[in-house]
């Protein structure tokens, strides 16, 4: 698996700007080609006759111009060799037509959104229609509540965080997610959280303790078999039990301030309710951490972990 060519798909806006570094960071580490795409809406609207219009579209153009040269001071103080690409329309068409039309391996966009107790309502529409149509992996990049955007200093990538629930998909997220820490110089940690509610009928203080227990001690050893069978020093595992797959998430990777959280697009089983309908929206809206969404088509790519 390589990273032969990457996008940044940017709106030139304050919070787009908290994605510049991811971009220019990985482009750096994959030695990939980085392609900087902005959309601009109001260009389609293609009416110029309105003295209220005019002037309208005429003071856009000059912020665009003025975001332009900030997106440039940027990606010089972050060391980054990039080609810029302006097209006019949708720009959820516009990025997918381009990625398809460049051969795009990776794009990375900024999720846009409000503080923490409201980020799952404010992923954005042009994030949320990447994840779900991009056939390539999609970097979401959260926007920090509060504070500039130090867009000039690199990242690393030392801890990745995924998910299992044993399936086809999430074994080749797996397979995705150690291969990528290769390439990065990192280490995968591995968890499968088990969907116990906080309340069951007739057992008020939820799920009995022993049965907890052997829950656990169950999907440990699924774990442990996983584990053995890859025989791959990067790799730790852990079991999670509780209520809400998302929310656990993306507890986890705040706690354990994850790199990445690298999450295959389908599965079965608690990972489905994670990563379709309302529920996709909610984990990469809730986590505080970038999240890399593998699509179907990616997953299904003849590529094997290197050694």
């Amino acid at each position: 698996m390589k990273i032969h060519k990457l996008l940044l798909a940017t709106d030139l806006s304050e919070q787009a700007r908290h994605s510049y570094g991811h971009a220019a960071s990985l482009a750096a580490a994959f030695g990939a080609k980085l392609d900087v795409l902005h959309v601009d809406e109001l260009a389609e609207i293609g009416l110029h006759t309105a003295a209220g219009l005019s002037e309208y579209l005429g003071a856009m153009s000059d912020l665009r111009e003025q975001r332009l040269v900030a997106l440039d001071r940027d990606m010089t103080r972050l060391g980054a060799d990039y080609e810029l690409h302006q097209m006019a329309g949708s720009p959820s068409q516009a990025i997918l037509g381009f990625a398809d039309d460049q051969d795009t391996d990776l794009i990375v966009i900024a999720k846009h959104g409000g503080g923490r107790r409201m980020r799952h309502l404010f992923m954005g529409l042009t994030a949320k229609r990447l994840v779900r149509h991009a056939r390539v992996p999609v970097l979401v990049v959260p926007v920090p509540h509060g504070g500039p955007a130090d867009v000039a200093a690199p990242h690393t990538y030392d801890e990745l965080l995924t998910a299992t629930d044993f399936s086809y998909a999430s074994q080749r997220g797996l397979l995705a997610a150690l291969e990528i820490a290769r390439q990065l110089d990192g280490r995968v940690h591995l968890v499968h959280v088990a969907n116990v509610p906080s309340y069951l009928p007739g057992q008020p203080g939820g799920a009995p303790t022993d049965r907890l227990a052997w829950l656990r001690e169950a999907h440990r050893a699924e774990l442990d078999s996983l584990r053995e069978e890859l025989a791959d020093p990067r790799l730790t595992t852990e079991v999670d039990l509780g209520p809400g797959p998302a929310e656990r998430l993306a507890h986890l990777a705040e706690e354990r301030d994850a790199s990445l959280v690298v999450i295959p697009s389908e599965g079965k089983g608690a990972l489905r309710k994670v990563l379709f309908g309302s529920t996709t929206e909610r984990l990469l809206g809730l986590s505080a951490q970038p999240v890399l969404v593998l699509p179907r088509e990616f997953l299904d790519r003849p590529w094997t972990v290197g050694r």
